[in-house]
């Protein structure tokens, strides 16, 4: 890569981390004459190479180039894409996570990396692209490969195996094609996707913020094995097929301090009731979330079809982000990406920083927070009357429909019972 191309990469780079977007286009050297095409993306892990799928496109009318991310049955597009001299910067949607690779002479190679930030922190991975490879993993073993399909009781281990905590395998085979996820009692690991191959299963999963390379054997009823994630060891797990087996009800995990009275003090000094102004006598739901967080995405989503359908019988939503940087304008200017790209239409307030303890000091109603997401539901008298730990996303099929049941269920019986107040 030369030198002045290093450098007009860096101070885009530079840009990008820090919330001030690049004008798409293109200034491409004649030698180079980059692929519009399908393509296989590998990141590096201590597991190995994590593939994914991704196509870049070309408007020709705008001279704008567009990327967009296969990730199982999601599509991810960015048209924050950069092209200068032998390089290629790719910027996706709502994450801080930044692609930066030099484009090969024959533009069917990428080599680079993914730059993420966390906490204003930058942690750069490598990453290569080919063209015109349209598949993730490549089986090896002839014959016919073992049956993963079914729910799987799960149970992962620390780096020192003394801690655990349980999980949901759920997955769907055709052939050797393996599409599914892990639940857990904080939320999904989103859309994973891949092969089995003989007595092996291999998974993967990009999203921009969330990275994950699982590679299991099954052996009988049972299944053992590791998954990966950027910059992080292998975390074990063992599993076996369970139709039987339940996760925790997350309406009864977090621990509250009070029911009512209820307020969150925002990072200006000033603080916010949830029983006054436009509030009052309302049924208004708390989304304590953050725009790092891919299943607060997935809620977000649902939360604003919510909104849409419910807004006139009384009810108000509320983002309350807690943010991975201790900058004000980029925290601000990650809800405004975040509000476009899910298109929500209820307000975002940054609250503050994403730390457990800055968490119980902002808001006078917890006492722990156990996840990312955590929803609220207060009813029009101010008082809480359902909380939600937790999100298990459109990933998780029949899951998220049944959740979906259940929680406008109980947000129906909230509006009837208020308005009867009324």
């Amino acid at each position: 890569m030369h030198q002045s191309a290093r450098f007009l990469i860096l101070i885009v780079c530079l840009l990008f981390l820090n919330t001030v977007s690049c004008k798409p286009g293109i200034n491409i050297d004649k030698k180079y004459v980059l692929s519009y095409s399908q393509w296989r993306g590998t990141i590096q892990t201590v597991g190995g190479e994590l593939p994914f799928l991704f196509f870049l496109k070309k408007d020709g009318k705008n001279n704008t180039v567009s990327f967009e991310l296969e990730n199982g049955e999601e599509r991810i597009i960015s048209k924050e894409v950069e092209i200068i001299g032998d390089s290629i910067i790719i910027r996706l949607p709502v994450y801080e996570a930044v692609l930066i690779a030099e484009i090969n002479t024959t533009g069917d190679s990428l080599n680079g990396s993914l730059h993420r930030v966390r906490f204003d922190q930058t942690v750069v991975t490598p990453f290569k692209a080919a063209a015109k490879q349209p598949y993730k993993f490549a089986a090896h073993r002839p014959g016919q490969p073992e049956n993963f399909q079914g729910l799987w009781k799960t149970k992962f281990f620390s780096d020192d195996n003394k801690d655990t905590s349980w999980a949901m395998g759920k997955f769907e085979q055709i052939g050797i094609n393996i599409s599914g996820t892990f639940l857990t009692p904080s939320g999904d690991y989103r859309y994973l996707s891949g092969i089995a191959d003989g007595d092996s299963m291999f998974l993967s999963g990009f999203d921009g913020s969330m990275i994950f390379l699982f590679k299991g054997r099954k052996v009988g009823k049972t299944m053992s094995g590791e998954y990966f994630t950027a910059g992080k060891a292998s975390t074990r797990f063992i599993s076996e097929l369970d139709s039987n087996f339940k996760l925790r009800d997350p309406f009864n995990h977090t621990q509250l301090k009070r029911k009512s009275n209820l307020y969150a003090s925002l990072p200006d000094s000033s603080t916010l009731s949830f029983a006054t102004g436009k509030y009052e006598g309302k049924v208004v739901i708390l989304n304590i979330m953050g725009t790092w967080c891919a299943n607060c995405g997935d809620e977000a989503v649902f939360m604003g079809e919510l909104y849409r359908r419910y807004q006139k019988e009384g009810l108000e939503i509320v983002g309350l982000a807690f943010e991975r940087t201790d900058m004000k304008e980029k925290a601000a200017d990650n809800l405004s990406r975040m509000k476009k790209r899910f298109n929500i239409p209820y307000e975002l307030i940054h609250v503050g920083k994403a730390d457990a303890k800055e968490v119980i000091q902002r808001l006078n109603f917890l006492r722990s927070l156990f996840a990312y997401p955590t929803t609220i539901i207060i009813n029009r008298k101010g008082e809480i009357a359902e909380v939600h730990t937790g999100f298990s996303g459109p990933g998780t099929g029949s899951f998220y429909e049944e959740y979906k049941k259940t929680f406008v269920s109980k947000l129906e019986t909230l509006l009837k019972e208020s308005n009867k107040l009324n």
